[in-house]
């Protein structure tokens, strides 16, 4: 499978002056134009789905430099639904600028020239398939050292058209050493004080 896409970022950037009396000032944010080209391979092998993909993208921009970027992604998945109502899940995917500069480390950049996402995910249906279990965990980091994310959840079907549910969403920040700068790290510290419990309801007409 071939793929292209040309689309604007949706993390915008935020365009910065320099004035002598009070630094750096924010005047606007840009959604860069962004091009992806990229392939994918799923295979099925009995309770067993492996996929492949890789994606270059290009257009990106940063404060500092007028050059423009390019990004490498690549990823490898695992699915196996061998087991009664239920499937697992594991992805590994790595992004890397291969013309990466050191100014991208600095503020207000704060890029990594290299970054490492593991997701897991667990499904499992209860009661005739009318109560559903899902949880998922994205650990960020080659050595699962940067941070992760976590959310499980159940949801009842009270009757067809209706549902109900919960569940519990946890951030959790990585290593000091982490992070490339203060500024990147004071954000993880606020990111990671947003745990919060959540319900939910659905109706379909």
């Amino acid at each position: 499978m071939l793929y292209h896409a040309d689309f604007f970022n949706d993390q915008p950037r935020v365009v910065f002056e320099f004035n002598l009396g009070s630094g750096l000032e924010a005047k606007s944010r840009v959604h860069d134009r962004l091009k992806l080209n990229g392939t994918g391979i799923s295979l099925v092998s009995g309770s067993w789905l492996w996929k492949a993909e890789a994606a270059q993208v290009s257009g990106f921009r940063f404060y500092g430099t007028d050059q423009e970027y390019e990004r490498q992604d690549l990823m490898f998945g695992i699915e196996y639904a061998g087991i009664s109502d239920a499937s697992l899940g594991l992805e590994i995917s790595r992004r890397s600028y291969p013309d990466f500069d050191s100014i991208l480390e600095n503020p207000p950049n704060n890029a990594d020239e290299h970054v490492v996402q593991s997701a897991f995910n667990y499904r499992q249906d209860f009661w005739n398939q009318t109560l559903h279990l899902n949880s998922f965990a994205l650990i960020l980091g080659e050595s699962w050292n940067k941070g992760t994310k976590a959310r499980i959840s159940l949801d009842y079907d009270w009757f067809d058209a209706f549902s109900v549910g919960g569940g519990w969403l946890v951030y959790q920040k990585g290593s000091y050493s982490e992070y490339s700068s203060s500024t990147s790290l004071a954000f993880a510290k606020q990111i990671s004080r947003n745990d919060r419990i959540f319900l939910e309801t659905a109706y379909s007409f």
